[in-house]
């Protein structure tokens, strides 16, 4: 498990951004709708692994998404946004492959035909994430984020359907995951885990993509709390 600190400068005097966060509160209308929180705990609470290599292929291949959409239509997909936190700073869990590095995605996938959104991610989670150690992982789905959609079988995203098309190619849903106070976490020897900063992925869609950069926008309305 690799945490990846970015420019340490924006991670420095951690009072400040505390006090800062507390008199921004402040100032918040006495009208206004109380903030969620969002509970994090330090990256080194948890213990990280390996298993079994998965032999599904994890990068988009656009001819076989063609084959699946003629047979099946639209493809439902879910992603859990699971975060931790490492010098008072949130950083979001990412997966990569471990040889040719490549893009970053988060732990999610398709759906099965009639499976449900709790349902499948739950089970995705599972698959990526879960010990082997472990018989069953009970994750805590919480808020849906946002969707984004494939017009078409080309990585292109967007979190609206474009007017110009009637008949996108996948809907993702998003949802943010608590993770626990410690877990162990193990996952498919081909792929690595990640903690990447907020701050790192803010803007940054270049390098990791239009869902990853979006995040730091989605969790802003939370109030974090640091444990």
């Amino acid at each position: 498990m690799d945490v990846v600190d970015g420019d340490d400068r924006h991670l420095s005097a951690p009072v400040t951004l505390q006090n800062n966060a507390e008199s921004l509160e402040e100032e918040l209308p006495l009208d206004a709708p109380a903030q969620k929180t969002l509970n994090l705990y330090k990256v080194d609470n948890y213990t990280f692994g390996t298993k079994q290599a998965s032999q599904k292929q994890h990068e988009r291949n656009p001819q076989r998404l063609k084959e699946k959409y003629q047979e099946r239509g639209l493809r439902h997909s879910v992603a859990g946004v699971l975060l931790v936190h490492h010098h008072r700073h949130p950083h979001v869990l990412v997966l990569q492959r471990t040889k040719d590095a490549g893009s970053f995605w988060l732990p999610g996938g398709r759906l099965r035909p009639g499976e449900g959104d709790l349902e499948g991610l739950s089970r995705k989670l599972d698959n990526r994430l879960r010990s082997p150690t472990q018989e069953k992982t009970n994750w805590e789905v919480g808020d849906f984020l946002a969707t984004w959609w494939h017009p078409d079988f080309s990585d292109n995203r967007y979190p609206y359907v474009p007017p110009h098309v009637t008949k996108p190619k996948e809907k993702l849903n998003l949802y943010l995951v608590q993770l626990p106070e410690s877990c162990a976490f193990s996952v498919p020897s081909d792929l690595q885990l990640l903690a990447i900063p907020l701050f790192q992925v803010f803007n940054n869609a270049e390098q990791y993509g239009e869902v990853i950069s979006s995040l730091p926008t989605l969790l802003s309305r939370y109030h974090v709390n640091y444990l």
